[in-house]
């Protein structure tokens, strides 16, 4: 075992690779979460109110529900409560079987600004959630439409200022919130690998429209103008699948200078379902999006697949360059270093992220997840093959 510099250009090159791709892995892979981070960090801990209150434009909060019999009149007392001049709430019933339409038609006359409608049995090939959403713009009344939906719960009376004040300017047209599911709530096998994923996933695309390149939101907290949507043709170009109203629609509406990110605890829902409903969920959406992301045109997904490709030439060159250079050890000393400055600048990152949205702080299973990422998606497209079927919405025309 010795310390030299006699070292071969082969072993040379191999190092110089092996640093490359862990420099793109550090500044182009991670500048997603690196934005989060940052520019997250200073709009959560901004607590004046936006807008002016006499500025503030009317907003109409249209609600997706379906099966919440347990929770809906919750769920509409939060949102009565909203500190807000001018809103409406129009619920939208999909299908229910349980007494959901019955204890909304029974608080229609408790407030004037609550309405109620429901997807039609006959809107079988079409997505019913883009239809839900179409029938609320469309009876809408005011000039911002607010989507959501009913299992969530609302943190905080200024939730709908949060979301609504953006557009006293002019110029903005979209609003991207946020919603997250309680990380007490994570149970079961592989439970850390699907936060990691939640969480990885949700600071690449929030992290991106930090950025100035927005291309996703979140269906659960999603705003834009109603002018806006029916100048785009609603989900007319997207109603053939199933998904899509957050991904492929924001892709095709926004832009820079059109979007903004409300993004404070105030304006971050939290998902309600039972801890062994998660899994399930996770899976599916995950499935969903892996299929619409073909669609999107976005430099986010690119860089991401630069960062997977940079971390696996990266390992693969520097174990190669530590195994030719022996008996010399010093390559291996530099390229061990290298993938602890790596490794410890991917953990502290992604526990600054994961803290900011109130997920799981990992340690040392971030930078292993990192790498098993690929491959693991790999395996879920062939998986996800096989049924992508269902990702149409002629698949549930029975």
């Amino acid at each position: 075992m010795t310390f030299g510099c006699d070292i071969s250009s082969t072993v040379w090159l191999l190092m110089a690779v092996c640093i490359i791709c862990a420099l793109v892995s550090a500044i182009t892979g991670l500048r997603n979460m690196r934005a989060l981070a940052r520019k997250g960090k200073r709009l959560m801990a901004d607590d004046s109110l936006p807008g002016n209150e006499g500025d503030l434009p009317g907003v109409s909060v249209i609600v997706y529900a379906k099966n919440e019999e347990s929770r809906i009149r919750e769920y509409i007392d939060a949102l009565r409560r909203q500190e807000y001049p001018e809103f409406e709430i129009i619920v939208i019933n999909d299908a229910s079987i349980d007494n959901t339409a019955g204890i909304v038609e029974a608080m229609l006359e408790e407030d004037d600004r609550l309405r109620f409608s429901f997807v039609p049995e006959s809107s079988r090939n079409v997505s019913r959630r883009k239809v839900a959403f179409t029938i609320g713009a469309k009876a809408a009344r005011y000039p911002v439409l607010l989507i959501t939906a009913a299992n969530t719960e609302i943190p905080s009376p200024h939730w709908l200022r949060r979301m609504g004040a953006p557009f006293a300017d002019p110029g903005v047209e979209v609003v991207i919130g946020t919603s997250v599911y309680p990380k007490e709530r994570h149970t079961g096998a592989g439970r850390w690998y699907r936060q990691f994923d939640t969480m990885t996933v949700l600071s690449q695309w929030l992290g991106s429209a930090l950025a100035g390149e927005p291309y996703r939101g979140d269906a659960y907290a999603l705003a834009y103008r109603k002018q806006t949507f029916f100048d785009h043709n609603g989900f007319a170009l997207t109603n053939r699948f199933v998904a899509g109203e957050d991904d492929i629609f924001i892709n095709t509406i926004a832009t820079p200078g059109n979007t903004v990110v409300a993004l404070h605890p105030q304006a971050m829902l939290r998902r309600v379902l039972p801890a062994d409903e998660y899994p399930r969920l996770w899976l599916r959406e995950k499935e969903r999006y892996t299929f619409t992301q073909r669609y999107l045109d976005t430099w986010a997904l690119r860089r991401q697949a630069a960062m997977s490709l940079s971390l696996w030439l990266g390992l693969i060159s520097g174990v190669a360059a530590s195994a030719l250079a022996l008996p010399d050890v010093l390559p291996a000393c530099i390229m061990l270093l290298t993938g602890l400055l790596l490794w410890g600048y991917q953990i502290c990152l992604y526990r600054r992220a994961a803290r900011l949205m109130h997920s799981v702080c990992l340690f040392w299973s971030v930078p292993l997840f990192w790498l098993m990422r690929p491959l693991l998606n790999a395996v879920m497209r062939i998986r996800f093959s096989a049924n992508k079927s269902t990702n149409y919405t002629w698949q549930h025309a029975k």
